[in-house]
């Protein structure tokens, strides 16, 4: 369950933004002016998004759980190095989908799955997880860029 279709949508921004900044078209649209263009706004801002565990403590306690069951990937770092982000991944809530990044302030946020990191990066800059709310199992643990 890896975010495929997101990813997708990440790779293809700046073939689209290179297209329209060139003046051409963008793939499939020929010259159609209400062709869809991508924009910064367009992309995560999970910096700026709210944290929903300020105003709901079983969020911080299941976000507790999740870095309890953790264990990193070879070639991670230590848990605590990441800023992780958290957000429930089906609309039954028994799925959590998880992305640490590396680079900025290690600190937690449980913010709305739109606003996830859409992020690759070397090596194990960025971490990506998928835990079982039900089970308190990690369901998957993997390096973005290998």
């Amino acid at each position: 369950m890896r975010l495929v279709p997101g990813l997708a949508m990440f790779l293809a921004a700046p073939l689209l933004l290179a297209a329209q900044d060139a003046g051409g078209p963008l793939p499939g649209k020929a010259n159609h002016p209400e062709a869809l263009a991508f924009s910064e706004s367009a992309q995560p801002q999970p910096e700026t998004a709210p944290d929903q565990s300020d105003a709901d403590p079983a969020l911080a306690a299941l976000m507790d759980r999740i870095e309890g069951a953790l264990r990193m990937p070879a070639g991670a770092q230590p848990v605590a190095g990441y800023t992780r982000y958290y957000a429930w991944a089906d609309k039954a809530r028994t799925k959590v989908t998880g992305v640490l990044v590396t680079g900025g302030r290690a600190e937690r946020k449980w913010i709305g799955f739109d606003d996830l990191p859409l992020s690759l990066a070397p090596g194990c800059a960025v971490v990506s997880l998928v835990f079982d709310a039900a089970r308190g199992t990690i369901d998957e643990v993997y390096c973005n860029g290998g």
